[in-house]
């Protein structure tokens, strides 16, 4: 999942599921796992039996530590106590169902009962209403639905948007929402945007210096709660402009507070400041900054805000200064030195490029949106590498088995290595050097052989390089040897291409008296010591390569 435009990270069906027992028991094992690490009222051996026995009883354990959490915020004065009683009536609801669904259904179910458990010590207002809320939703449509296997985004009747996500079920999902309430304000729908706006209110979080609203689930390297500098940033730019149609001041207040986490959720870099899509990362996505700079210049104008104008002037200017190095001269990077764009985050970059130069009247953003967007219809470029060696694939001895292909490609794209007109490699590449290797059987007519690079580039553009034959040769010869003796010590050097040790024997005569010493295998060219018994010997060494062809070297007198 890239935060922009959060594309799901998978699906699966409950048609045709295979090992449906071992996920949920996985869901169960990550409940226990929570409650452990919670150090929940139960201790750590009742954890662990709970985990073997069944999921009822996993869920009784996690809803026991749900429960002390919620008993702790309420005397803490955190948590209304008429809430918490709803709350507990919603876990009860979720314990009693989740059993009784289909598995995949269960483990969804048991997987959001366990991240409340693991939450329940940070439990206060905001948190509890949204955590409850998504758990609530969940059995809502779990129980009357299949899990979805497409990207579904469900509003609530308070107009909260949930976004599925497989294995974690469907998840409140900040960035989502304030898109759902800018789409609100610009459509005029001015009560749907109150309703929307009360209750993300109800759901911000005083943090960072301002008001955050969390993610409860992991990803990547994050473990929830955890917030993104863009989401805050177009939270701002959306309360401001709800304020506008629906005359709220606390909207305006949010909005002043989510400009201000948005400001903490950065790094300084020697170009200037960029925002952290995720606050656990530092990772510099390119998408994240010019949203963010286009959402705060707007903020700043709805919300007379001249602090967040100039604040925004700085992401701009940064992403003006590294804009060429997101910028491979085929395609656009989606984070500084990091992959490539897909093409859905390439397109996306462009038109906030064309935003920027709308929102600043710079040519250079619209001139980089142009050259951008001439990415979108060049084919991939494919060069030739170093030219490939001929392989040796009889013997099959693991040595030169196979033909190394090396090239380059101008864009991501998916390359096919052509020998006879027939597909025989096929790889994802990045922009830059790639690899194939053709392994010829066997029985591959010895000799050359046609080949060539087919590219599919991200954009679905096709182009193909012919490349120079490729050899295939037998090597059925014996092996070329030059040895002598030195001391007690016999050398040799090989000249056999397809050779990649030698089996060597030395023969000793004496009269009618022979002696044969087996050496062992050896590297092409090497020497070894050479035991000779008393007298003097005629000697021969015996070379033989992996294609089972010897050669003898008389090595004279010792």
């Amino acid at each position: 999942m890239h935060h922009a435009t959060t594309p799901q990270v998978g699906y699966f069906s409950e048609a045709g599921v295979r090992a449906v027992g071992v996920r949920a028991a996985v869901a169960v094992a990550a409940v226990a796992v929570a409650v452990l690490a919670l150090g929940g009222p139960a201790g750590a051996a009742d954890v662990r039996t709970a985990a073997t026995d069944s999921p009822a009883a996993t869920l009784a354990v996690a809803a026991t530590a749900v429960k002390r959490g919620l008993r702790n915020a309420v005397a803490a004065g955190s948590v209304n106590p008429v809430d918490a009683a709803r709350y507990r009536s919603m876990l009860s609801g979720a314990v009693s169902v989740a059993p009784t669904l289909p598995p995949l259904r269960t483990a969804v179910l048991m997987t959001l009962i366990g991240d409340l458990a693991a939450a329940a010590p940070l439990f206060d207002a905001p948190r509890t209403l949204t955590l409850f809320s998504t758990l609530a939703l969940n059995v809502e449509r779990l129980s009357a639905s299949p899990i979805p296997t497409t990207r579904t985004d469900v509003t609530a009747a308070d107009g909260v948007v949930y976004r599925w996500f497989a294995g974690q079920g469907f998840r409140f999902h900040p960035l989502a929402n304030f898109a759902a309430l800018n789409n609100l304000v610009s459509g005029h729908d001015y009560d749907g945007a109150e309703r929307l706006g009360v209750a993300l209110l109800a759901r911000a979080e005083p943090a960072h210096g301002g008001l955050v609203w969390e993610y409860w689930f992991p990803f990547d390297r994050g473990k929830p709660p955890w917030v993104s500098g863009m989401a805050e940033a177009v939270a701002a730019q959306a309360l401001a402009r709800a304020v506008g149609v629906v005359g709220d001041p606390a909207l305006l207040d949010a909005a002043h507070a989510a400009y201000r986490a948005a400001t903490s959720l950065t790094v300084q870099l020697p170009a200037g400041l960029w925002v952290q899509l995720y606050s656990f990362s530092k990772e510099l996505v390119l998408n994240a900054q010019l949203q963010t700079a286009i959402s705060l210049a707007e903020y700043a104008e709805n919300g007379d805000d001249p602090a967040a104008a100039a604040f925004a002037a700085r992401l701009r200017a940064a992403a003006m200064t590294l804009l060429p190095r997101f910028d491979t001269g085929a395609w656009s990077l989606y984070s500084l030195a990091g992959p490539e764009a897909d093409t859905g985050y390439h397109q996306f970059v462009v038109d906030l490029l064309r935003k920027l130069g709308t929102q600043t009247g710079d040519p250079v953003w619209a001139a980089t949106a142009d050259r951008f967007t001439r990415y979108e219809t060049e084919p991939a470029l494919l060069g030739p590498g170093a030219p490939s060696p001929a392989a040796y694939p009889v013997p099959a001895d693991g040595y030169r088995d196979d033909v190394p292909v090396a090239f380059s490609v101008s864009k991501r794209s998916t390359v096919a290595l052509l020998v006879d007109g027939k597909p025989v490699a096929r790889g994802e590449f990045a922009h830059g050097a790639g690899l194939l290797d053709w392994t010829p059987g066997v029985d591959t007519t010895p000799g050359l052989h046609p080949a060539s690079l087919v590219a599919h580039a991200v954009n679905g553009l096709a182009t193909t390089l012919e490349l120079p034959p490729l050899e295939v040769r037998h090597d059925l010869r014996a092996p070329v040897v030059s040895a002598r003796i030195v001391g007690r010590w016999v050398a040799w050097t090989t000249t056999d291409e397809g050779t990649p040790w030698l089996e060597l024997r030395v023969v000793l005569r004496q009269g009618a008296r022979v002696l044969t010493t087996d050496l062992g295998r050896h590297a092409p060219a090497g020497a070894v010591a050479l035991p000779v018994p008393p007298g003097r010997w005629r000697a021969e060494l015996i070379a033989t390569n992996s294609a089972g062809k010897g050669r003898r070297v008389p090595l004279g007198s010792l």
